[in-house]
């Protein structure tokens, strides 16, 4: 008969080598499969205030007054934080942790009841030298990339509420969320923007900036605060 430690051996081994075998025939990301995880940078951006009325505006903080509230306004907020990558820093792929810190106030001043909205989503651009050649062509646009890849928003919130009369209504969120896919990658430089093998491998590793902005549009807000903590990490 088999002793204990001799069956939990087996069994530890027949697990590893299913799960062996799973990932290995899985074709959804073969560039990156096998590598280990490589913690590229971290980066935090300012905190940017926006608000009605008076206030007095924190040292760190990067703080903006507004006239009214009842209308519908947008910021947009370019470059907020800006990461280097090094030539080399990764092979396949540029993934991202990413926690946007979020409070708003929404006020009625009103005798009925209103509708207060707020959406705030989280856009990247990807800078490479090597996307500065006139004769590559992004094909989703069909220009050529003039230096830069826009992403389309990784985080978008929205929020939507029906404020009491003469009610304010204050919250505060952090949520985090990692990709999956990757941010940007070898498979998506070609499969998406149309870059040969080649070109995307060059892009990868090359020298890069990954720079993150925001954009926040918001109804009855009397105060928000937004701010971005990010990671990014590569194989």
């Amino acid at each position: 008969m088999f002793d204990r430690s001799y069956r939990s051996s087996l069994v530890g081994a027949l697990i590893a080598s299913v799960i062996f075998s799973a990932g290995a025939g899985a074709a959804n990301d073969p560039d990156s499969f096998g590598r280990a995880v490589r913690y590229l940078d971290v980066g935090i951006s300012p905190v940017i205030i926006t608000y009605a009325g008076t206030m007095t505006c924190p040292a760190d903080a990067i703080c903006r007054p507004v006239a009214g509230t009842q209308i519908s306004q947008t910021f947009n907020d370019a470059d907020r934080l800006q990461i280097a990558l090094s030539a080399g820093s990764t092979n396949s792929m540029v993934c991202f942790s990413l926690t946007p810190a979020l409070s708003y106030s929404f006020s009625n001043y009103t005798a009925a009841p209103i509708n207060a909205q707020l959406t705030f989503s989280i856009n990247v651009n990807i800078d490479s030298a090597v996307l500065s050649n006139p004769f590559l062509l992004n094909r989703l646009t069909g220009q050529p990339f003039n230096g830069s890849i826009a992403i389309q928003p990784i985080s978008s919130t929205t929020i939507i509420k029906t404020i009491a009369p003469n009610a304010t209504e204050f919250q505060s969120a952090q949520n985090s969320r990692e990709c999956v896919s990757g941010m940007i990658t070898t498979q998506a430089l070609q499969s998406v923007y149309g870059l040969s093998a080649s070109q995307a491998r060059s892009v990868m590793r090359s020298a890069m900036t990954v720079r993150f902005s925001t954009t926040t549009t918001a109804v009855n807000a009397t105060f928000l605060s937004t701010r971005l903590g990010v990671r990014l990490f590569g194989d």
